[in-house]
């Protein structure tokens, strides 16, 4: 019996999709929006029709579990017979026992980079299941969200000792400081990518698919009053408290800047986490930008902090936008019907994210135009929030505006992400002139 496609996959997802079959485990490193999720239901198809295959096990975040439910209804040919189990990382280091017992026959290891810490308890726990199940697909579109070292645990979660032993492995390719905790050069990368390539195959967007272009732009905004005062005097005592300490750490420097950041969006917490409101100034600029952009189109806003969300919310109500929010700590069907209802509501123009929680794995190309009120600090995560509107079905150019608060932590952020530089990094090493 030969596998009919519910859907037509394009002709890398087809290439793709026989070279993980003859593989049998094997990684898709596929830019965000070029259909992994397709391309493991059809895998699993197609093992059921070759070999009778019909255990499946899905771990992925949290944030992507309705998206595996509608990716198989709308992928899976309904004339097969295939038991899918969707879990999260989280859930599945608490009932490990209960999936090991079920005894799948394929594993699907979605952001795949969630792995890359070969200590932690999920990686370990994955690393266990994964060992005594046939068949493997991992799928993420950024392999390395830090560095080369967070390749080891994938592969070895694939292949165990295909790279050798970790301490080994950081040995060959990296060399590190006096410490021996700060990488200060990289070396051998030829050979570990020859070493790699047996095991993953990387596909990059602009190599396979024409998708509209993407302009990237700043809206300054100017601190004034009260928010201008709060935001130099944290500026102030932070520099005060560096010279306290013997050792200026990344944790006490990416601290600060969090506490800066939370001041350019308009407010404080004080000793008792209480929240304070000390401005406005992005909300006024949001407020003006969202009727132009929302008439004829819809519109993503991106924000890091939960009192950020909750205030463009209650901006876009007044607007009368009827927006949906994603935010941390969401029941999954309530995450599910925010993005259903901005993809296919036209009444719902304006869908509110929290970034780390809306800005990996989901489709929201019903916008082509996302603004960022404030972001993180890891690149691969802006990268993935910038993907969700420039992905596969996206017809108009995408426009990403940046309200970046001049003269403060905003510009050092903003500079560093369109350089795809890691922030942290560049912090450690140029802090004092962050904070003059």
């Amino acid at each position: 019996m030969k596998y009919k496609f519910k859907v037509s996959p394009f002709d890398y997802q087809r290439k793709i999709l026989k070279l993980a079959l003859q593989k049998k485990k094997y990684a898709l490193w596929l830019d965000p929006g070029l259909g992994k999720t397709k391309i493991g239901v059809d895998f699993c198809g197609c093992l059921n029709i070759m070999r009778g295959v019909n255990r499946v096990l899905v771990v992925c975040p949290k944030s992507v579990k309705g998206v595996w439910q509608e990716e198989i209804a709308q992928h899976l040919p309904t004339i097969l017979k295939l038991e899918f189990k969707i879990t999260t990382y989280q859930y599945l280091v608490l009932h490990e026992k209960e999936y090991a017992k079920w005894q799948p026959q394929v594993i699907i290891i979605d952001e795949s980079h969630y792995l890359k810490n070969p200590t932690a308890k999920r990686s370990k726990c994955v690393k266990r299941l994964a060992k005594n199940v046939p068949y493997q697909l991992q799928l993420t579109g950024t392999p390395q969200p830090n560095n080369y070292l967070d390749l080891w645990n994938q592969i070895d979660t694939l292949y165990p000792g295909a790279l050798g032993k970790y301490s080994v492995f950081k040995q060959r390719y990296a060399e590190f400081d006096y410490f021996g905790f700060k990488v200060i050069r990289w070396k051998n990368l030829d050979e570990l990518r020859h070493k790699i390539r047996p095991y993953r195959v990387r596909v990059r967007k602009d190599d396979v698919l024409e998708l509209p272009p993407r302009t990237y732009q700043k809206i300054p905004v100017t601190l004034t009053g009260v928010q201008k005062t709060v935001y130099d005097k944290m500026k102030k005592d932070s520099l005060v408290k560096f010279s306290e300490v013997q050792t200026v750490t990344a944790d006490i420097l990416l601290t600060q800047m969090l506490r800066l950041q939370q001041i350019t969006g308009g407010f404080t917490t004080d000793d008792d986490k209480n929240i304070l409101d000390v401005g406005d100034v992005k909300l006024k600029v949001l407020e003006e930008l969202l009727p132009t952009y929302t008439t004829n189109s819809k519109v993503v806003v991106f924000c890091r902090f939960l009192h950020e969300l909750n205030q463009i919310v209650e901006l876009c109500k007044k607007l009368k936008l009827n927006p949906v929010q994603i935010r941390g700590g969401m029941k999954d069907a309530d995450r599910d019907n925010a993005r259903n209802s901005f993809q296919n509501n036209k009444d719902t123009r304006v869908i509110v994210c929290q970034i780390k929680a809306g800005g990996i794995g989901i489709t929201l190309h019903a916008a082509s135009t996302a603004v960022f009120y404030s972001t993180g600090y890891e690149l691969d995560v802006y990268i993935q929030a910038c993907d969700r509107i420039h992905r596969i079905g996206q017809t108009k150019p995408a426009l990403y505006l940046h309200l970046v608060a001049q003269r403060t932590i905003d510009e050092d952020v903003y500079k560093a992400l369109q350089n795809k530089e890691k922030l942290n990094e560049v912090i450690v090493n140029n802090f004092r002139e962050v904070f003059k």
